[in-house]
């Protein structure tokens, strides 16, 4: 678990740019099911007082949600939509909280703190915005809060653009196949607000999942800082075109 999770108040992230995802894209479907902790450790002891029953869910870490056969565990990249809306974002999930210490509660306020990427549409400054961004590329960024789980809205795949160019040659995901409008690269982070990217990095070689999230947080909030300096451009990304 990670330890170091800033916490946000609980609130609904204000809606930037987002990707386009439509209604036929849900992966969770349309079923009205509740969502259901998944914890890493398990009691066997289901007798009890409900109050020993309260203290021992309270003792067990929450580390995914399910809903129907649909599971999300910390560490994951997922979709999150608005209702009513054609676009979504992505996130990592960072912790699951859940507003109920009593794990049989059936109306338990479940939610995620979230850690969120961005698209190079957020990136307001102009003049610092960099102009080498893949059409699929997100930027992990210093930027959390806490989401219900019911805005999920299905699985995301994060990779590097080699690994992204390696699988979809051609530079785009066929409409037909699964993963369309589910797959995107990372290689920078950057906060937003002051258009400060960090170096390049390998995304698949500095995050692997949830065992990873404190050192990418430390790494993103070191290397976003508004004090430092300009950094150079990279090298044009002629190592990942596709040769026709």
């Amino acid at each position: 678990m990670a330890h170091n999770v800033p916490r946000p108040r609980r609130r609904r992230r204000a809606a930037p740019p987002g990707i386009s995802r439509q209604d036929s894209d849900d992966e969770l479907g349309s079923d009205d099911l509740p969502w259901q902790w998944i914890y890493s450790t398990h009691s066997h002891d289901q007798a009890g007082s409900r109050r020993k029953r309260r203290r021992l869910a309270a003792q067990r870490q929450i580390v995914g949600a399910r809903l129907g056969s649909f599971e999300c565990r910390i560490g994951d990249c997922v979709l999150l939509k608005a209702e009513g809306s054609n676009e979504a974002w992505v996130a990592i999930i960072c912790e699951f909280l859940s507003g109920s210490p009593d794990a049989d509660a059936d109306h338990d306020e479940k939610s995620a703190n979230l850690m969120w990427f961005s698209t190079e549409q957020e990136i307001r400054n102009k003049l610092r915005k960099r102009s080498d961004f893949f059409p699929n590329e997100l930027y992990i960024s210093p930027s959390w809060d806490i989401n219900p789980l019911a805005s999920i809205n299905g699985k995301a795949r994060v990779m590097s653009p080699a690994a992204f160019f390696a699988k979809f040659p051609s530079g785009k995901v066929p409409r037909h196949h699964p993963d369309h409008g589910k797959v995107f690269v990372c290689r920078r982070g950057c906060n937003t607000r002051t258009a400060t990217y960090t170096d390049e990095f390998v995304w698949d070689d500095i995050y692997t999942g949830g065992s990873d999230i404190d050192a990418l947080i430390d790494r993103i909030t070191r290397d976003t800082k508004a004090s430092r300096s300009s950094r150079p451009k990279s090298p044009p990304d002629d190592a990942y075109a596709h040769q026709g």
